[in-house]
């Protein structure tokens, strides 16, 4: 495993256009579809072409008298547009109970040049309390592959898997089960910059809001059917969020997370594209909790703050 990428990641699946983020609407095209899953072309993400998008801002001109007015827009509330789109995605999170989708997962560490890749399964199950059922948010990772920079792809199972109390990463290779306590009450490793994984589903507007500065621009190339979002953390919730920067591609239509694209504080950028996903799908109980199996080393430990935790 990649010292530059051991802390890179994971998180918290329903769930960016500022300079200097390697990302590219021309990058695996996937569409997210409800009910029958279909299946949608993506080309290789080791293709995906650099794109910087300068923030639009009016030429000042130099002022003829002295003036108390502010020469920059304060960013405390996004565009109409950046709004409704957040508002869709989390309609969308509560419209459906229970998401399955494909999972194709890479991180590159920009300073080593590292690539790390991994493909296999993300499974959502959001929280219920009514009169007949009462159950926590939950969702379960799986990796079944892993490549190494332009090495040869290879079996390599890893497991996350949050029951709504406590989060459990089983690495099959090592054989070791690692729990990690929430610590903050009501702490949730869902929330988008918090988690481990950036997992999108599930998030609300209140939350985003409040932790990014959020901007819309038209999605390009093969992603032109999508809607896209990029957040960038607030400045008074820097040092609480694990993320510099996030870049979000949501289907048009079903307003489903199809691709994510975050930066992390140590030059990590990690890539989630989502394929094939499946709404209102049947997942058991089991699915979201890891036993120990006999002979494994467990341990437990605190969930770190604002760190991911890499595969």
């Amino acid at each position: 495993m990649m010292n530059g990428l051991r802390m890179a990641l994971l998180a918290g699946l329903y769930l960016a256009a500022a300079t200097g983020v390697p990302a590219s609407d021309t990058e695996p095209a996937t569409c997210a579809t409800t009910r029958p899953s279909t299946d949608t072309a993506a080309t290789d993400a080791a293709t995906e072409t650099a794109e910087s998008d300068a923030t639009s801002r009016p030429t000042t001109r130099a002022a003829t008298q002295p003036t108390s007015r502010p020469t920059t827009r304060p960013t405390s509330r996004p565009a109409p547009a950046a709004i409704a789109i957040l508002q869709a995605l989390e309609r969308a999170g509560k419209e459906h109970t229970a998401i399955r989708a494909e999972v194709f997962y890479r991180v590159t560490n920009l300073t080593m040049g590292d690539t790390e890749t991994r493909t296999g399964w993300v499974a959502y199950r959001r929280a219920v309390e009514d009169d007949d059922e009462r159950r926590p948010t939950q969702f379960r990772v799986h990796f079944d592959t892993v490549q190494l920079d332009a090495g040869p792809k290879t079996e390599r199972q890893v497991d996350f898997a949050f029951d709504g109390r406590r989060l459990s990463i089983a690495r099959h290779r090592i054989e070791q089960m690692t729990r990690y306590r929430l610590g903050q009450a009501g702490r949730q490793p869902m929330t988008l910059g918090k988690g481990p994984f950036p997992l999108p589903f599930g998030q609300r507007v209140e939350d985003m809001l409040k932790h990014f500065n959020v901007t819309t621009r038209p999605a390009r190339g093969r992603l032109s059917h999508t809607k896209y979002l990029k957040l960038i953390p607030r400045e008074e919730h820097k040092q609480q969020l694990n993320v510099a920067s996030v870049e979000m591609w949501v289907d048009a239509e079903t307003f489903l997370p199809v691709k994510i694209d975050t930066a992390d504080k140590k030059n990590n950028h990690t890539l989630v594209v989502f394929r094939k996903v499946q709404t209102d799908a049947d997942l058991s109980d089991e699915l979201f909790t890891l036993p120990t199996p006999a002979g494994w080393r467990e341990t437990v430990e605190q969930l770190p703050a604002a760190e991911r935790i890499a595969p």
